[in-house]
C-alpha cells in the first residue's frame, strides 16, 4: 500500500493490533535516498506517497 495521507490510519490500525513494535517503514526503495527505519521513529506528515510498512512476521524477529 503507498502510505502518503493515510499513514496516520494505517498506523493506528498497526498500533491496536499491537505490530507497530515491529513494523518497518520503508521510503524510497530501492532508490539512491531509500530509507528504512522502525515506524515508531517516522514523523506521519513527512511520509511521502510512495512508502510502505512491512511488518516482518514472527519468524523473522531476531
Amino acid at each position: 500500500m503507498k502510505l502518503g495521507r493515510n499513514f496516520p490510519k494505517v498506523y493506528a490500525v498497526l498500533r491496536e493490533l499491537g505490530l507497530d513494535g515491529r513494523a518497518l517503514y520503508v521510503e524510497r526503495a530501492t532508490m539512491a535516498n531509500q530509507k528504512v527505519v522502525p515506524l515508531a521513529e517516522v514523523d506521519p506528515a513527512s511520509s511521502p506517497y510512495f512508502s510502505l510498512i512491512v511488518v516482518p512476521g514472527q519468524r523473522w524477529q531476531g
